[in-house]
């Protein structure tokens, strides 16, 4: 099992005095040591159309989900359609299956066929999900186990903050680069990932960030074959206004009892940290585009 990182540590299991120091430590030094994507492709994540909120952003929900939603939803479904044939979706770390939903809304209903894997079996929710959405599957297989469950008409590979959470992120990016290599058509990821800001903003969790240098190192897997590039997802403003709400020292989580307050600052601040490019995002989005016969995901 192979890993993009250097720490054996899951912030979400081990929480003791002795242990957090150490798991910040190694991911702080880690992610200075990969600051430089050595020429990867980073853009500045914007969109006019921020419907905030509604009953895909909802009006507490973190500035990082609230993103990556919006990415979700500025996805150029139609163009991908077009581009891969019928979307055959694999989410991995689906979660209780939640997200098979909200792809099928944001996408106009061109999910075609959709897995959902996770380690973490839940059992009652997905089958409700599969039953609701034919089509579907879900099945208790951790990421590093993805080759046994990629079938040939899987084109779009997705994950929503998940892979931090994964120990052998490298061998599943390895299992990708095997499937998406032969035959020569056309697939496309897109990962949602914890950006190094996420260290000082969500404190222990998962294994690690995603600083640029180690997402070159993912992309490297597909050099030969793809296009790969990431997607910078907020910045100083948005990371201010969790600290304000969420993550503060004074009093906890002020959403419950400041939305107003909270939903006006958080409109303000994805608008603003939208008209400059972010150095220090909240999240990425990394694109990869194998054997691509178009640009499809432009930004």
């Amino acid at each position: 099992m192979k890993s993009t990182s250097f720490s054996p540590i899951n912030g979400d299991r081990f929480a003791s005095r002795l242990v957090a120091p150490l798991y910040f430590l190694i991911n702080n030094a880690v992610n200075r040591r990969f600051a430089d994507g050595d020429g990867l492709d980073i853009r500045t994540f914007r969109t006019s159309d921020i419907p905030y909120p509604s009953d895909s952003l909802p009006e507490q929900a973190s500035p990082a989900r609230v993103l990556s939603h919006l990415f979700w939803m500025a996805l150029p479904w139609a163009e991908l359609e077009r581009e891969l044939g019928p979307l055959c979706m694999l989410d991995t770390g689906c979660g209780s299956g939640l997200y098979r939903a909200l792809f099928e809304r944001w996408s106009g209903a061109r999910i075609a066929g959709y897995t959902g894997i996770d380690s973490h079996p839940r059992p009652a929710a997905w089958d409700r999900i599969a039953a609701a959405h034919p089509g579907s599957r879900f099945m208790a297989v951790s990421a590093e186990q993805v080759a046994s469950v990629l079938t040939r008409d899987v084109n779009l590979i997705v994950s929503q903050s998940a892979l931090e959470h994964v120990k052998g992120d490298r061998t599943y990016f390895e299992s990708l680069a095997d499937f998406a290599r032969a035959p020569a058509r056309p697939t496309v990821q897109v990962h949602l990932l914890h950006a190094p800001a996420c260290l000082g903003l969500y404190g222990l969790h998962g294994f690690r960030q995603y600083p640029p240098g180690v997402m070159r190192r993912i992309t490297g897997l597909f050099e030969d074959f793809s296009r790969a590039y990431a997607f910078a997802l907020g910045g100083a403003r948005c990371k201010e206004v969790h600290r304000r709400f969420i993550h503060n020292r004074a009093g906890g989580d002020r959403r419950a009892t400041e939305t107003e307050t909270y939903g006006k600052c958080l409109l303000d601040a994805l608008r603003a940290d939208m008209e400059s490019p972010a150095d220090d995002p909240l999240f990425y989005a990394l694109v990869i585009h194998s054997h691509p016969h178009r640009p499809v995901i432009r930004g």
